[in-house]
């Protein structure tokens, strides 16, 4: 394993997205147009991907770049229903974006009013 600590992260971030989509190895490389050999090299952090690459990557698993250089313990990678949700984002327009977020505020607001009637025995 390459003592680079990046490609590490990277390495451990590629194989639990493409494992969370139940997805094999030739797979993925096909839909990042790679070799399965090297997807391997880099899924085992034997080697570092250039960002074309990363990009490549990224695309092939549906999560942005920045998903694959996060530490473990950030954000949830999508496959997890924060990930997914910042997948089905990253898809929208700043309009749709902001009525999903006053449709979710409206969502939070409600259970705080269910969970008040709760509590009073409403």
């Amino acid at each position: 394993m390459t003592k680079d600590p990046l490609s590490s992260i990277v390495a451990v971030n590629i194989r639990r997205r493409r494992k969370a989509l139940k997805m094999s190895l030739p797979a993925l490389a096909e839909r990042a147009d790679l070799s399965d050999d090297f997807l391997g090299h880099l899924e085992r952090g034997a080697k570092s991907p250039s960002l074309e690459t990363l990009g490549k990557l990224a695309n092939g698993l549906g999560v942005g770049p920045e998903d694959l250089l996060r530490k473990s313990g950030g954000p949830e990678l999508p496959g997890s229903a924060s990930g997914r949700l910042q997948a089905y984002l990253r898809g929208l327009t700043e309009s749709q974006k902001a009525d999903v977020l006053a449709i979710l505020t409206k969502l939070k607001r409600a259970e705080r009013v269910h969970a008040m009637r709760v509590a009073l025995g409403a």
